[in-house]
């Protein structure tokens, strides 16, 4: 999966639609370690409301401890 693609899968986040939201988290965390870096930038570069910021912080989170399994 390309960068371009990475990044609009974490514009879509914040899709209140909660199936496409599940569908893009789901994306998200089976790609692992590779979405961290897009990630850990500062939040406030990243997120577009607090429901963004929200979910990303989640999903760093389940990452993260996906990674010390």
């Amino acid at each position: 999966m390309s960068t371009s693609e990475l990044h609009a899968l974490i514009d879509l986040l914040d899709d209140p639609d909660e199936g496409v939201y599940r569908h893009v988290h789901d994306q998200l965390m089976g790609r692992g370690a590779e979405v961290l870096p897009l990630l850990t930038r500062p939040v406030a570069e990243v997120a577009r409301g607090a429901v963004h910021a929200d979910r990303i912080e989640a999903l760093m989170a389940g990452l993260r401890s996906s990674e010390a399994v």
